[in-house]
């Protein structure tokens, strides 16, 4: 579930990892289509 920026409390499907970065690729449901994000870690919850 996201926990930061406009998409807060929507909930996405993370696709790639990069710890070196702290960052994470994940896709979400956006007007019906499956929209990638480029997001930091802390930005992000487990759930």
């Amino acid at each position: 579930m996201l926990t930061d920026g406009p998409f807060n409390g929507v909930h996405a499907t993370v696709t790639e990892i990069n710890t070196q970065t702290s960052r994470l690729k994940a896709t979400l449901e956006f007007m019906g289509r499956d929209t990638p994000v480029d997001l930091t870690l802390d930005q992000v919850q487990k759930i």
